[in-house]
């Protein structure tokens, strides 16, 4: 009885097209951390080191993976278009959950650099930025590390976009962690 060998599955790469959608997305998340309101100030017994030399630079390394998250749609599309016929992954259906929230929270934060927000905005405890980071996006963290963990040993081979996803989604956690810990309130966002 023979066996009928299957070739492996091609390696999924990125193109040029996917590796221009990250460097415009890196500079949408530079002006999203431009706009985004006042910088961190550092509370009291924080490391000098810390407020000179880290702290000015936590903001942009939190809104580093947001702009990226925001083409999730554009960089799908592209994919589809040149020929992908791979579902999407459960890392890829994350980074679409993350996509919606993190347009809301882009358009929360552009309306309030153009305009003035609405008058239920003064009254709120904390933005829906902070909301949508601490509480969701640290859950969404939680999700990617564990799928992360289980395509350690999958045997199906996953898009670049898997891991990647997985990547945006746990980034934000680190210096959002240097953001709580080291400034007043954990940092003002955008108010």
């Amino acid at each position: 009885m023979s066996r009928v060998s299957v070739p492996p599955a091609p390696v999924s790469r990125p193109t040029g097209i996917d590796y221009l959608l990250i460097f415009l997305g890196c500079g949408l998340s530079l002006y999203l951390n431009q706009i985004s309101g006042p910088k961190p100030e550092a509370k009291e017994g924080t490391p000098a080191w810390v407020t000179m030399d880290l702290l000015p630079h936590l903001p942009a390394l939190f809104y580093l993976p947001q702009g990226i998250i925001l083409l999730w749609p554009v960089m799908y599309g592209t994919q589809r278009l040149l020929g992908r016929r791979q579902a999407l992954s459960a890392g890829e259906w994350l980074w679409g959950f993350a996509w919606l929230g993190t347009l809301l929270v882009a358009v929360w934060v552009i309306w309030g650099h153009l305009g003035t927000l609405p008058g239920f905005a003064e009254n709120l405890a904390y933005p829906p930025q902070f909301i949508w980071t601490v509480i969701a996006g640290a859950a969404m963290a939680l999700i990617a590390f564990i799928l992360g963990l289980i395509s350690l040993f999958a045997r199906w081979r996953q898009p670049w976009t898997h891991t990647f996803a997985l990547v945006l989604l746990i980034w934000p956690m680190i210096p959002l962690a240097g953001l709580l810990l080291w400034t007043e309130r954990g940092w003002n966002w955008g108010q």
